[in-house]
């Protein structure tokens, strides 16, 4: 049985693209390690799918990813939601039309449109991704995605993007680049908290979540104890939250060491 649960959004929160930081700092590190030995079950909550958390995945005790589409705990699914795959035909079908790129995205790897397009390889690199798990599109009906993952030239796309399909997508997108995350409706971080609360018979006043950008708003709110970033979007501004220090000045550790003090 666990004391509690701590969940972590991963781009600005354990890590901090803007700052050329592409890892957790030690202190972050050793926060993570003191507590899982203090009897906390710690999950990264990330809108990146699975092979894109590969880096610090270990260092947790489960995987919450694309945007609670899909939930781990030790390495075991406990949740995977599927994307309606007659709505995703009919939103390829305009993207091509718009001549938006997409990435849809599994447990295993991304299928892509971009795999030639330059703005599609700046956002890769921006993310400092790997773009031998972003494969070639070649038998749509055979692929089973959690998430889409977007990219535009310009802002007029994504409103049209928006126009069209903000009645059945949450669509959320990226801090400083052209690209967004799209998310079934009702479908979001918080799906995967409940869904680790329930598995684990955690309570809510137990638990205990920090992120700074959009996405997070859901999971902030599922949790007793909301935590943002220094950096943080306004969105979460109307959250009764606790600010803690930047990725730079080791704000996680901050947070829970010295003013939650659960280690």
């Amino acid at each position: 049985m666990y004391k509690g649960a701590v969940f972590f959004d991963y781009d600005g929160t354990i890590t901090d693209e803007s700052e050329g930081i592409f890892s957790p700092t030690p202190k972050t590190i050793y926060t993570l390690e003191k507590l899982k030995a203090n009897g906390y079950a710690t999950f990264l909550a990330t809108g990146r799918m699975k092979p894109l958390t590969r880096l610090v995945s270990g260092k947790f005790t489960g995987l919450i990813t694309c945007n609670g589409a899909s939930v781990e705990i030790e390495g075991k699914s406990i949740y995977s939601k599927k994307m309606d795959r007659s709505l995703l035909y009919k939103t390829i079908d305009f993207m091509n039309r718009e001549k938006i790129k997409f990435a849809l995205e599994t447990d295993i790897c991304a299928y892509t449109n971009g795999l030639e397009n330059e703005h599609f390889h700046e956002i890769l690199k921006h993310f400092n991704v790997a773009k031998s798990l972003f494969k070639p599109i070649e038998n749509i009906s055979s692929i089973d995605a959690n998430k889409l993952m977007i990219t535009y030239e310009n802002e007029d796309k994504l409103r049209k993007f928006i126009d069209m399909f903000s009645d059945v997508f949450e669509i959320k997108p990226h801090r400083f680049c052209l690209s967004a995350d799209v998310n079934e409706k009702n479908i979001s971080k918080a799906t995967g908290v409940k869904e680790v609360l329930k598995h684990l018979n955690i309570p809510k006043e137990n638990t205990y979540a920090i992120g700074d950008g959009a996405n997070d708003f859901a999971m902030l709110s599922e949790v007793g104890h909301p935590i943002v970033m220094k950096i943080h979007s306004k969105d979460l501004d109307t959250l009764p939250v606790f600010v803690t220090k930047s990725v730079k000045e080791d704000g996680i550790y901050f947070a829970l060491t010295e003013h939650f003090k659960l280690i």
